[in-house]
C-alpha cells in the first residue's frame, strides 16, 4: 500500500511488553489466532487543535465496547456475599 518494504520495522517483543510509537505512522497488529479475547490498551496524546485526525485507525465503527467482549466483574456486594460464611 505504498510502503517501501525495506524501511518497514517490525518490533518482536514478548507478550505484555509495551510498544511506544508515533501514532501517525502506518501500523497494525497481527490477528488474534487464539479463541481468547486479546485486550489492548491503546493510548494517544495529541494537540487539541485537531490539525491531524486519524479517522482510519480510530473510526468508532471499527471497535467494540469493552463490555461487549469481556465479563463484567462482580460488584462489591457480590464479592462480599461470596466471602461471607453460612450463618453470618
Amino acid at each position: 500500500e505504498g510502503y517501501v518494504k525495506e524501511r518497514i520495522e517490525t518490533p518482536h517483543v514478548t507478550a505484555g511488553t509495551p510498544v511506544i510509537f508515533d501514532y501517525r505512522l502506518g501500523h497494525r497488529g497481527m490477528g488474534n489466532t487464539s479463541q481468547e479475547p486479546r485486550p489492548i490498551v491503546y493510548l494517544t496524546y495529541t494537540s487539541s487543535s485537531n490539525e491531524f485526525r486519524d479517522s482510519v485507525n480510530f473510526s468508532r465503527r471499527r471497535y467494540k465496547k469493552l463490555g461487549d467482549i469481556i465479563e463484567r466483574p462482580p460488584s462489591r456486594e457480590e464479592r462480599l456475599k461470596k466471602r461471607k460464611k453460612p450463618g453470618e
